[in-house]
């Protein structure tokens, strides 16, 4: 994001986020993501002033994604760490969304960081070494 955002073509500028790293879906399974809040907007370096975006996104969600696919693959293969077969030929996927004034997903992020993976009343029982928890199917809700 920020080497999009130093391009002359998007901001020209440098911008900020706040992320938090997932390890897991609803459902507990491991889900590796990544939620990132960026201001619709950057900082020009040489005369310090506030460049705001053009629209709704800052940057495509194409882009997005071959760059940082790329990349972490890259990094991971630097330092000798094998990407299991399904990351490094998978489909990757960079999902963009306008979020407003950014305070909804502020909110939805700040309950990640304030409570733990699960959440106590979501655990049923648990015996002879088996947990068994309420989860909630993103598709339908149930």
């Amino acid at each position: 994001m920020r080497s999009l955002a130093e391009n002359e073509d998007f901001l020209g500028g440098n911008i900020g986020m706040t992320g938090v790293l997932h390890t897991n879906n609803r459902k507990l399974d491991f889900h590796p993501h990544i939620h990132y809040i960026v201001p619709a907007g950057a900082i020009e370096p040489e005369k310090r002033l506030w460049r705001r975006s053009k629209g709704k996104f800052l940057f495509p969600q194409r882009a997005l994604t071959k760059i940082f696919r790329a990349r972490l693959v890259a990094l991971l293969r630097s330092r000798d760490l094998r990407l299991p077969e399904v990351f490094a030929r998978g489909d990757w996927v960079v999902h963009c969304q306008y979020a407003g004034s950014g305070a909804p997903a502020l909110k939805y992020l700040a309950r990640y960081l304030y409570r733990g993976v699960i959440a106590e009343k979501r655990i049923i029982s648990s015996k002879n070494g088996m947990v068994t928890f309420l989860w909630r199917e993103s598709k339908t809700k149930k």
